[in-house]
């Protein structure tokens, strides 16, 4: 009984500590693509990518035109308010100013056709 279990265990031991072989048939990756939905741009994210970047360019002058406009009042109140806040909208001009300048402008448009 005992050499029936040492024999047991020696024998599930050695599968464990084996390697898995790896068997992939040749027409795996053509099953795989036959099984994907064809790829689609969607038109709803075209719009989102344009409003967003409307958006942005819009708080970018926006922000310009307020920055202007608190300095000018800032130089005639003396304090540290208005430098502040002078100061946080330059931050925010600066962030967005990276960003839109990083940012690739993506055009979503239809498929060109190849004659």
């Amino acid at each position: 009984m005992k050499d029936t279990m040492d024999l047991i265990d020696g024998q599930v031991t050695a599968a464990l500590n084996a390697r898995p072989r790896m068997v992939i048939s040749a027409d795996f990756a053509a099953r795989v693509a036959r099984g994907l939905p064809p790829h689609r741009i969607p038109v709803a994210e075209s719009a989102t990518v344009s409003a967003g970047r409307r958006i942005a360019w819009a708080a970018l002058i926006g922000l310009f035109v307020a920055m202007l406009g608190l300095g000018l009042r800032a130089q005639a109140v003396p304090g540290v308010a208005f430098q502040a806040l002078e100061w946080s909208l330059a931050a925010e001009f600066s962030v967005l100013a990276v960003w839109l300048a990083r940012r690739p402008a993506r055009f979503y448009g239809p498929p060109h056709s190849s004659r």
